[in-house]
């Protein structure tokens, strides 16, 4: 084997044990919440020259690939029997647990040194963090609490996103509002996340909320935290200092609550397909926010 071999190998190694393919919706949340914080174009002019930013961003990507290596450090014997996950670097033994864990501290030291110099709120670090830690690590391990799993989960997403707003600026009750909407979002994306891996996560012994509770309860649950995101997002653009376009955004809401409501839950292979697609529109509403946003900068400026 030749040295460039090794190293290719390697990283890839790297890149499955951070899983790099399930980053986008955490990035777009955290360039949300910069995008929000940026309240005139002067602040976001002079933020990208200002290499706190660039820090800022790094610290972030090594916590969330912190997150991930972490999880499959400890999550070996269900992802062993998942047709995809079993291909994981630790999972398949391509890398040693013991070198997967000295990665995973090496992410989280990075990451926590980039993001405590260049965050406005430490608490915000610290409370991501413990939350990403407590979900796979034995004892604590919420992945396997019931109701707390889904918490997690969702406090992950509406924290990346105060994450990236408390750099250009303090958290104010706006941030916390949207990051509140965000947060019951990727609680609903992650019910659809275990239902689609219900059967591997049952044989495995894993029993998260979804197991306890049942496919069909647990997508009932999905549609009701759904129609409470709705109104809450929509009383909230109405009373709070809110450009009301922002109403608009509830428009991608109708065709999750159709695709959710069609889903066939004794599918495996149909809520596979839930999850894409709920992912996808999860995509295109962050995407259209963070226009939105900049959008109004621009607005407002002229």
């Amino acid at each position: 084997m030749t040295i460039l071999t090794y190293v290719l190998n390697a990283l890839k190694n790297i890149i499955g044990l951070v899983r790099v393919r399930a980053w986008p919706s955490f990035i777009i949340c955290f360039l949300g919440g910069l995008s929000f914080s940026g309240n005139s174009l002067f602040t976001l002019i002079q933020s990208l020259l200002n290499s706190r930013l660039y820090i800022s961003i790094v610290g972030f990507i090594l916590l969330l690939a912190y997150t991930f290596a972490l999880n499959q450090c400890f999550d070996i014997k269900e992802d062993s029997l998942h047709e995809e996950k079993k291909q994981f670097p630790v999972t398949s033994g391509r890398m040693s647990l013991s070198r997967a864990i000295m990665w995973t501290i090496l992410l989280l030291v990075g990451g926590s040194i980039a993001m405590f110099f260049t965050s406005t709120s430490p608490t915000t670090v610290l409370l991501y963090i413990f939350i990403w830690t407590a979900y796979s690590v034995p004892k604590l391990r919420f992945k396997e609490r019931m109701g707390l799993d889904l918490v997690s989960n969702g406090a992950g997403g509406g924290l990346s996103f105060l994450l990236g707003a408390s750099i250009l600026s303090s958290i104010g009750m706006s941030s916390i509002f949207i990051a509140s909407v965000i947060a019951l979002m990727y609680g609903t994306g992650y019910i659809f996340h275990s239902c689609a891996d219900y059967e591997n996560d049952k044989l495995a012994n894993v029993k998260t909320t979804c197991v306890r509770i049942g496919k069909k309860k647990s997508l009932l649950l999905a549609v009701t935290i759904l129609a409470i995101m709705t109104i809450f997002y929509s009383t909230g653009i109405i009373l709070l200092p809110f450009p009301k376009h922002y109403l608009a955004l509830a428009i991608f809401l109708a065709p999750l609550l159709l695709i959710v409501m069609r889903a066939d839950v004794n599918s495996t292979t149909a809520l596979e397909k839930l999850q894409k697609r709920v992912i996808h529109v999860g995509y295109a509403t962050g995407i259209t926010a963070i226009i939105v946003s900049l959008l109004f900068i621009l607005f407002n400026v002229s």
